[in-house]
């Protein structure tokens, strides 16, 4: 993939110091003639670091919700579960509080699955498996989140799409021979595509029965890249970031 400054739009590029995921990008973007400056978090966080629409930020949550703030901009509330692609989970997904679903695991006996909701990054999805259960000790129990029916997933991986386009799928977790079924990845996207960012990622399962499910999906702002190659990745991010400074 060859990119030139037009299609990318950046006359700079900040990357957070430290970020796996950003090792290579460094050539790629010189190479495009943009400038490349590397960060510390603390320092974008501090609002100290100054910031144009022609620049590119890349890294981690943290520093990409502070670089918006810093631009006037806020990220969007995270969307898990689009209602377009609903039909893909293969499982009730459903939202809670975490007090209500260990209520419902103690009363039930049967495990659930859970994500925070709204707030990114609140706690690591667990499973809530048995009473007086509370493995989230710093979490209060008012705090907003996603419950799903425990299942199985054989393998994991994750789907990169730009401007609503198939990148690349890249296994993360599980059997590397049973990857998903891309058409019906393809067919997600396609569902999606009315109302999708322009740059994300699904992440994709295959269950027991060998069918494809939807995990979740992921704003394309600041992904773990999975091995994908350097200039696509470059390409969903920064697509992304485009979008939420409000440059065309």
């Amino acid at each position: 993939m060859n990119l030139s400054i037009g299609e990318l739009g950046f006359s700079r590029a900040e990357l957070e110091r430290g970020d796996p995921d950003l090792g290579d990008l460094e050539v790629i973007l010189q190479t495009s003639g943009i400038e490349v400056k590397w960060f510390l978090r603390k320092h974008m966080l501090r609002g100290s670091i100054q910031l144009s629409p022609e620049t590119l930020v890349m890294g981690g949550l943290s520093s990409v919700r502070a670089a918006l703030r810093t631009m006037g901009r806020s990220l969007p509330e995270a969307e898990d579960y689009p209602p377009a692609l609903l039909p893909f989970l293969r499982r009730r997904v459903w939202p809670s509080t975490l007090a209500a679903a260990l209520g419902a695991v103690e009363q039930s006996g049967r495990p659930i699955f859970v994500k925070p909701r709204r707030v990114r990054k609140r706690f690591t999805g667990v499973v809530l498996s048995g009473p007086h259960q509370w493995p989230l000790s710093q979490v209060s129990g008012r705090t907003e989140v996603w419950c799903s029916d425990v299942v199985h997933f054989q393998s994991e991986a994750r789907a990169f799409v730009r401007r609503s386009e198939l990148v690349e799928i890249r296994h993360y977790w599980g059997a590397p021979a049973l990857p998903p079924d891309e058409a019906t990845v393809v067919s997600m996207i396609q569902n999606l595509a009315e109302n999708a960012p322009a740059g994300y990622a699904l992440d994709v399962g295959v269950l027991d029965d060998g069918s494809t499910a939807l995990i979740e999906m992921t704003d394309g702002f600041s992904l773990d890249r999975y091995g994908l190659d350097g200039a696509a990745y470059l390409d969903v991010v920064s697509a992304r970031w485009r979008e939420l400074i409000g440059v065309t």
